[in-house]
């Protein structure tokens, strides 16, 4: 017999646009005859959202790697890194999988905790500190002066620090 079934459609109206529907086919009898009820439903705002969202996903995550900064993603609640990019792994001679689960303060790279302090006193008041002036010890114990640019971000409804560090 036939069973019930979801899919969605592509149609191309005609003055050109498209419109997506999300469809539904279940068997019934008609007349004693078995036919198919099909249920649809127009979801084009929502496929459009989709693929805006998706673009923009594809762009944050393009820039995000070719930045020749060291840009981090960390969790605002538990500090600890969420994603590196290649400038990070870089300048700070850890490596992505290093990083991924642990804070900046386990690896140890502040050299004054206070400044640390500072910054979050600042992004829980503002949302955001720009070119802060910090010193950042790499992986190997070496010093280096950065200027530091942080935003709260939102993803899944989770707020993420979004942190840019460049050596000056």
């Amino acid at each position: 017999g036939l069973l019930e079934n979801s899919f969605e459609l592509k149609v191309l109206r005609k003055d050109g646009s498209v419109l997506y529907s999300e469809a539904t086919s279940v068997p019934i009898a008609f007349d004693g005859h078995p036919a198919l009820l099909l249920i649809a439903q127009d979801i084009t705002d929502r496929k459009q959202a989709e693929d805006t969202r998706r673009l923009l996903e594809e762009k944050f995550t393009k820039i995000f790697q070719i930045s020749p900064d060291s840009l981090s993603i960390t969790r605002l609640s538990d500090g600890k890194f969420i994603d590196v990019n290649d400038g990070f792994e870089r300048a700070s001679g850890f490596s992505r999988d290093e990083l991924i689960g642990k804070t900046s303060l386990e690896i140890n790279t502040w050299v004054n905790p206070q400044d640390r302090e500072h910054i979050i006193e600042e992004i829980r008041h503002k949302g955001e500190v720009r070119d802060y002036e910090v010193l950042i010890r790499d992986k190997y114990g070496e010093i280096f002066t950065n200027l530091m640019t942080i935003k709260m971000i939102e993803i899944d409804h989770e707020q993420f620090l979004l942190s840019n560090l460049r050596d000056i």
